[in-house]
């Protein structure tokens, strides 16, 4: 009798936690982008992206109300699911896919301050195919490409100078002189780029040794220790 007593009693309590626990969903803070077929949403507090899965049509609907642009960012607080990245396709390119549960709010201008964009701190990765190249950040910038001829060049590691100070459409320029007099020039755009089956966030565009290479990028924080330009 007591043992039933005590589950009378306990029930009830594991009930409401686990009603609370549902309500409680963390609500994430970024920047939705989207046109046909394509739909993303970059995180405030971590700066990733992720593809963006919303069954209901709701972020749709509303972000078309609120601009008629393509890839134009709004603002959005969304409560989700972050699921495991897709191994083939479009999403593949990213970081995770989030699966929307909740739109909270939304807002082509949101209050200053209300997401601060860390891209300013961080470093990428350009590549390309059809000439094979690619330029790592790290403790320094390396190029390697395999055209005209095979090279691997080293260049002193230097802050992109911003050319677009809003919210979308960043531009990040490099012009870069290393020890040996040689000279590289990178441009990287806030703007989707498509390298085979797989979709990336920026674009990129790098100009050495009289050669013009034409790319994606990703982003990466400039404080993970992970990061590596091998």
């Amino acid at each position: 009798m007591k043992n039933k007593l005590t589950l009378f009693l306990v029930l009830p309590l594991l009930f409401a936690a686990c009603k609370e626990s549902k309500t409680d969903d963390k609500v994430f803070k970024g920047y939705v982008i989207m046109d046909k077929d394509y739909a993303t949403f970059t995180n405030c507090e971590s700066n990733k992206t992720y593809w963006l899965e919303d069954k209901s049509g709701e972020i749709e609907t509303q972000y078309k109300k609120l601009t008629q642009e393509a890839y134009k960012e709004v603002y959005f607080e969304l409560k989700a699911d972050l699921l495991p990245p897709s191994t083939t396709g479009v999403s593949s390119g990213f970081d995770n896919i989030m699966a929307v549960k909740e739109v909270v709010k939304y807002s082509a201008n949101p209050p200053e301050n209300t997401c601060i964009n860390k891209s300013d701190k961080s470093v990428f990765m350009c590549f390309g195919d059809n000439p094979n190249w690619s330029v790592g950040f790290g403790s320094d910038i390396k190029f390697k490409a395999n055209y005209p001829k095979d090279t691997l060049v080293f260049f002193p590691l230097k802050e992109a100078e911003i050319r677009d100070s809003t919210k979308r459409n960043k531009v990040f320029y490099y012009n870069i002189i290393n020890e040996n007099s040689q000279d590289i020039q990178i441009i990287i755009t806030e703007q989707p780029c498509k390298e085979g089956e797989k979709l990336y966030r920026f674009t990129s565009k790098v100009f050495f040794g009289g050669e013009e290479y034409n790319g994606c990028a990703t982003l990466k924080m400039i404080d993970d220790e992970k990061y590596s330009t091998d």
